[in-house]
């Protein structure tokens, strides 16, 4: 799958689970959701969180920067946060 359809298909997802309620925080982000430091957040951001999606400490793609909620592993919840702040400077 192509880096852009997942982004895009991450994005469909977090919409929907924000708009449903399903999807809880437990703890605000604890990091910068800048994740490249252009200052914008955006869909570059998103794009190095998906791209590390699934990893955890010692994984080939762990990316600790994309890591926002610092709970050792990039899940939604973290790509979550990043869309949260989609668009901020």
């Amino acid at each position: 799958m192509k880096r852009r359809t997942l982004v895009v298909l991450t994005l469909v997802v977090l919409t929907t689970l924000i708009q449903t309620g399903s999807l809880v925080f437990s703890a605000m982000a604890a990091k910068s959701t800048d994740l490249n430091s252009d200052g914008v957040v955006d869909i570059k951001d998103v794009a190095i969180a998906a791209a590390a999606f699934g990893s955890f400490s010692g994984n080939p793609r762990w990316n600790p920067d994309a890591d926002i909620n610092e709970d050792g592993r990039i899940s939604l919840k973290d790509i979550a946060l990043i869309v949260a702040d989609f668009g901020t400077t």
